[in-house]
């Protein structure tokens, strides 16, 4: 879905007060937008088009993309507090235009700038999808005629399209062609999302300096606000297992409820509470803003979570284990972790008191598993576990292992992981987003 290149469209003049403007409405900036607007500096034809896409595209719409790019979580961000003060900042801006000028907020056409931000075709037919295969050859890999249809709408950014076929069960991780790996229209989507977001985006809502808006800027925000919201289409209808539902349509960043079939008693029978030899946490990295997880249990493959500092896991994952802690409260709980290209599901079931060597332990019932096919997937991760394991044993492993790994290598978060500089105050800031006197008081107990 990346684009290949540029399209060249009109070129226009700005005058001073037309770029500032743009800039204070990019920046979210809304004493300066104000301020122009007071003092009969603002452009208005601003209203009706900026003139840098291929398409009038007014600059109101501007709050709308990051809107509808960003969502309305900033805790789903590694710098949470920033983007909260962004997305609060840009509403004000919104409001500006709703309340001086009376904009009312329509849906945006995203498939009228299609030049603008992606290298798409309007009309690719399925054989240009599929070439040099055929949906009969396809056919033997499980891709059927529906995913085609899907694959296109997506690619045409055609989002009534999409939901249609996707309610009809077109599966949007299907890939149009039989090379391992080729990405299918959800996977796409997804990388596409991180990108825009990570590689190009990222510094809008940081308070350290701004460049002047053009072409480029403009384009990377609609192109990121339409790429969102085709996600949200896919992730909507992309259910991990039928005994799993996810009830938030952005699995992404942060934490999601997933509705779950209790475990069948059967299921435990047999099943020992694993002993501290029998398990062990290993972390590798991070490299280029992923950090392996790799959970070791005995008598089971290894199953390795890929991290992403693009949806950084670690204030659901502190609030996960809090919430084992208080098993009590919260006898059951999932959160899903958002590796880009796949979703990890980890889940606790709190047992109660179970006899061991060293007496009546508390203990709870964990599973980890993801929503992508293992035999697919090059072997880099492992099939779902299940165990049994001392609820106060598992916190303090999992725990202790992430906060002296991450303190143990500072240096190297600060060069391969979203940490601007790394200075001090930084620093303090990420170690914050996981470290939690409630989990440290109890294991303390």
């Amino acid at each position: 879905m990346r684009r290949n290149a540029r399209h060249v469209i009109k070129t226009i003049v700005m005058t001073d007060y037309h770029q500032k403007s743009i800039n204070a409405v990019f920046y979210a900036n809304p004493e300066k937008l104000q301020e122009y607007i007071d003092e009969g500096n603002f452009p208005k034809e601003l209203l009706t088009d900026i003139g840098l896409l291929s398409q009038p595209f007014p600059i109101w719409r501007i709050p709308q993309c990051w809107e509808e790019a960003m969502g309305d979580n900033a805790s789903e961000y590694t710098e949470k507090d920033v983007v909260a003060d962004f997305m609060a900042r840009n509403k004000k801006v919104k409001e500006i235009f709703q309340n001086l000028f009376g904009v009312e907020y329509t849906p945006i056409d995203y498939q009228s700038y299609w030049k603008d931000y992606f290298a798409a075709e309007p009309d690719k037919t399925a054989e240009d999808a599929l070439y040099p295969d055929t949906i009969e050859t396809l056919a033997t890999y499980g891709t059927t005629q529906l995913d085609v249809e899907l694959y296109l709408a997506v690619e045409k950014f055609d989002y009534s399209q999409t939901i249609e076929l996707l309610k009809k069960g077109a599966n949007p991780r299907a890939t149009m062609s039989n090379d391992e790996f080729d990405e299918g229209a959800y996977d796409r989507i997804s990388s596409e999302c991180s990108y825009l977001c990570t590689c190009r985006l990222s510094y809008a809502w940081s308070p350290k300096g701004h460049t002047l808006v053009g072409e480029n800027e403009i384009q990377d925000l609609v192109g990121w606000a339409a790429h969102e919201k085709m996600y949200r289409c896919l992730v909507m209808f992309n259910t991990v297992q039928e005994t799993l539902s996810c009830r938030h349509p952005r699995n992404s960043i942060g934490e999601m409820i997933v509705e779950r079939n209790k475990w069948d008693s059967s299921l435990l029978s047999g099943m020992k509470v694993i002993r501290a030899k029998d398990l062990s946490i290993e972390i590798d990295g991070p490299d280029d803003g992923w950090l392996d997880i790799t959970f070791n249990v005995k008598g089971e493959k290894p199953f390795c979570i890929e991290v992403s500092d693009v949806y950084p896991p670690f204030p659901n994952l502190r609030a996960w284990m809090e919430d084992l802690l208080n098993y009590r409260e919260v006898p059951s709980k999932s959160i899903i972790i958002d590796c880009e290209r796949y979703h990890v599901i980890l889940s606790y079931d709190y047992l109660g008191g179970k006899e061991t060597e060293n007496g009546i332990i508390d203990v709870a019932l964990i599973q980890l598993q993801d929503d992508i096919e293992y035999e697919n997937l090059r072997g880099e991760h492992g099939k779902p576990i299940r165990f049994v394991v001392p609820v106060y044993w598992l916190v303090s492993l999992l725990y202790n292992t992430l906060k002296d790994y991450i303190y143990a290598n500072r240096r190297v978060f600060s060069k391969y992981w979203s940490l601007p500089n790394c200075g001090y105050f930084e620093f303090r800031k990420f170690i914050r987003s996981m470290e939690s006197k409630k989990i440290e008081e109890r294991l303390k107990q």
